[in-house]
């Protein structure tokens, strides 16, 4: 009917037809709404990946559904605020008009560049002037009650947009581009400047309008993000091949503004799951950030300009990729994506989004300039904070041995990030073993704790020394003025208090263990195991040497079980190695890591297809690479023979795998703990010792 626009809405298996001022509103914007129709909804992930094919233009469709729903709720007074209800039509419908080519991937480039160079920065505030100019000759005189959530004077704009880059806040910067946008196209705003509620009273509010757009913490936040994330969660998860929900979206719609209904509490509870495994996937966020590195310098050298991803002159997004390709330093996203191999570490330090870019200058090592971009492209590895801000993600390129990363620089380039950040051991581990073994491997460091922890020693004098060393170690400066929390006659101040408290415990435990466990209940495996996950796990001594009297002490308990023969002798043994390898061979080094009943996975099975007792990674003064392998037996009756044919398997079996993915020069030495005579021998680093 010519009095009417017909759409077909795949993903709720339902017709939108749009009528009236819905209709006149996108006959008069079709040319900006046209575009939408080039540009992918999920941006990179719906280009990279196999999911359904939809784009900016179907999500219009969907929020003009739900924005004509909430204009029907206006008639029960419920939903979005009647006195102004089409001053969210520009937020919620038009603003999807404004998103640049790849929408979100583009738009965090844009911010990148900005944030690295100021002379961008100066560009990008020229785009947009004209939206600057029109709110402060507009509105900035204009008297506003504080109350009415309507406050938009010069100074404040201009903190918003100093924000906007600042705080990295790229959610932010397609709403900057529909105010500009809408201030271009007049017929809008005096179209939206006639209408009229249920009541027949003016119902759009420009001021109100441009403050919904560009304000931040405006009060009528949740209520945009809501119908926003309606749509596109139920969208996304439809066109990933996730099972499609059927939700209430009336009622939704109708408790928009209630931030404890329970039904939202769903629509979140989506929107996490798809966070989670879809838009802050691993995998997604390195090629997102190749992607905004690749982009960035491009803009940053005036390759791009912003009206090439800005507008309705911009690239489609099949056109900026095919720019792109072209590009030298973005072919390892684009054709060699494949060998990009990632990890997640978990870290004790949580990142705000503001802190996103300086981050990335911290882990790259670098302060600033444009060598940020290019930092990947030369390493041939990258670091960044997951967008979350909860972890860090590392990334390697291998290709083949030519094109690797020096692995030497790799893992030093992994410990600076631990030592920054308080990473994880077990990921940390993981990122080491894997990428420097080419394979998913597992070890159990737990065990191995666990089972030191059950070598009680009768004399806890080395241990209470080393302890002293611990806290010594771990302790922090304090303020003047702070005051000390007492526990049981321990005392520390407030502020280290967490951290300090277990190592306090395990220390009186050392030094007293019946009056510690009688006072605070707490006994030596507690002490014990404290200890040993400071020394295994926390990577923070760079001097084994305050340990050793204890790993010495320890080693003799474990002789006497190996000897003894009994069920425990083959853990003994690999125990005993474990500590062996802890103190490493003589001569500097700069990186120790020693790895438990480390199993190298098979590719895409989940069964290990070699197993090593200890395997230690160390790196010389002269940044060299050196692996240690050992085979423990408590068998008795085994040959030196076949000891030194075990010993060549295991040399050959690593050497082979680190010439093959490293090329020749990591050198590979095979070590051993065994029964002869009764008595325990250690072969290490072809030098051997008696344990008896």
């Amino acid at each position: 009917m010519a009095g009417e626009l017909r759409f077909i809405d795949p993903a709720f298996c339902c017709e939108v037809i749009l009528r009236g001022d819905l209709k006149c509103l996108y006959d008069k914007c079709s040319i900006e709404f046209k575009r939408l129709k080039d540009i992918r909804n999920l941006g990179l992930i719906g280009y990279f990946n196999e999911t359904g094919f939809h784009t900016k233009h179907h999500h219009l469709i969907g929020l003009h559904r739900c924005f004509q729903k909430c204009l029907k709720h206006e008639e029960k007074g419920i939903g979005l605020p009647s006195s102004y209800i089409w001053s969210f039509w520009p937020r919620i419908c038009f603003a999807q008009a404004a998103h640049a080519t790849l929408t979100y991937n583009t738009e965090r480039s844009i911010l990148l560049a900005a944030k690295i160079k100021p002379e961008f920065r100066d560009d990008l505030k020229k785009y947009f002037s004209p939206v600057f100019k029109y709110i402060n000759d507009k509105f900035s005189k204009k008297e506003i009650k504080e109350d009415s959530g309507n406050i938009i004077v010069s100074n404040e704009i201009d903190q918003w947009f100093n924000n906007l880059i600042e705080k990295f806040q790229w959610r932010q910067l397609y709403l900057w581009n529909a105010a500009l946008m809408l201030i271009n196209h007049k017929k809008i705003l005096e179209t939206l400047d006639d209408k009229r509620n249920i009541h027949n009273e003016k119902a759009f509010d420009e001021l109100r309008c441009f403050n919904i757009l560009l304000n931040p913490i405006h009060q009528n936040n949740l209520e945009c993000k809501r119908i926003n994330s309606l749509d596109y969660v139920i969208r996304d998860l439809c066109f990933i091949g996730r099972a499609g929900i059927n939700l209430d979206v009336d009622r939704l719609l109708e408790k928009v503004n209630d931030p404890n209904d329970q039904d939202w509490t769903l629509v979140e509870e989506i929107e996490k799951y798809l966070t989670r495994n879809v838009y802050t996937h691993p995998k997604h966020q390195l090629e997102s950030k190749l992607f905004q590195r690749a982009l960035a310098y491009n803009l940053i050298s005036n390759k791009f300009s912003i009206e090439n991803v800005f507008g309705l002159d911009s690239m489609t997004d099949d056109k900026l990729i095919s720019e792109l390709k072209k590009v030298k330093k973005a072919k390892t996203l684009f054709d060699k994506r494949k060998y990009w191999q990632s990890w997640v570490l978990r870290t004790s330090t949580h990142i705000e989004e503001k802190d996103i870019i300086d981050t990335e200058y911290l882990l790259a090592g670098r302060w600033q300039g444009l060598e940020i971009l290019n930092d990947h492209y030369k390493k041939n590895f990258i670091a960044f904070p997951d967008i979350n801000g909860k972890n860090i993600i590392i990334s390697m390129f291998y290709e083949d041995p030519k094109g690797a990363p020096d692995p030497a620089s790799f893992i030093l380039f992994c410990q600076k990030i631990l030592s920054n950040f308080g990473v994880h051991f077990d990921d940390y581990a993981a990122v080491i073993s894997e990428g420097i073994l080419g394979k998913k491997v597992e070890c159990n460091m737990d065990e191995i704790i666990e089972h030191l922890v059950g070598c009680i020693p009768d004399d806890t004098s080395n241990f209470f020394k080393a302890s002293k060393y611990i806290c010594r170690h771990n302790r922090k400066g304090k303020d003047k003025n702070e005051p000390n929390i007492v526990i049981d006659s321990i005392s520390m101040p407030i502020s280290n208090y967490v951290q300090m408290l277990p190592l306090k415990i395990m220390q009186n435990i050392f030094m007293d263990p019946d009056n510690t466990q009688k006072n605070l209940g707490m006994d030596i495996k507690f002490a014990l195991r404290t200890f040993w996950n400071q020394v295994i796990c926390s990577h923070k001594y760079k001097s084994i040497e305050n340990f050793i009297p204890v790993f010495e002490e320890v080693k003799k308990i474990l002789v006497k079980r190996i000897i003894s023969n009994n069920d425990t002798s083959a853990k003994d043994a690999e125990i005993l190695a474990f500590l062996e390898s802890l103190v490493g061979p003589a001569g500097k080094f700069k990186f120790h890591l020693t790895l438990p009943n480390l199993k190298v996975m098979k590719p895409e099975v989940d069964e290990p297809q070699n197993e090593h007792d200890v395997v230690s990674f160390f790196i010389d003064d002269k940044n060299n690479l050196i692996i240690w392998a050992w085979e423990c037996t408590v068998n008795n009756g085994k040959s030196a023979k076949k000891r030194k044919d075990d010993w060549h398997k295991i040399v050959e079996c690593i050497r082979k795998k680190m010439s093959k993915r490293w090329g020749p020069g990591i050198k590979v030495v095979a070590n051993s703990i065994f029964l002869a005579n009764g008595e325990v021998c250690t072969d290490k680093d072809s030098s051997q010792a008696w344990q008896a």
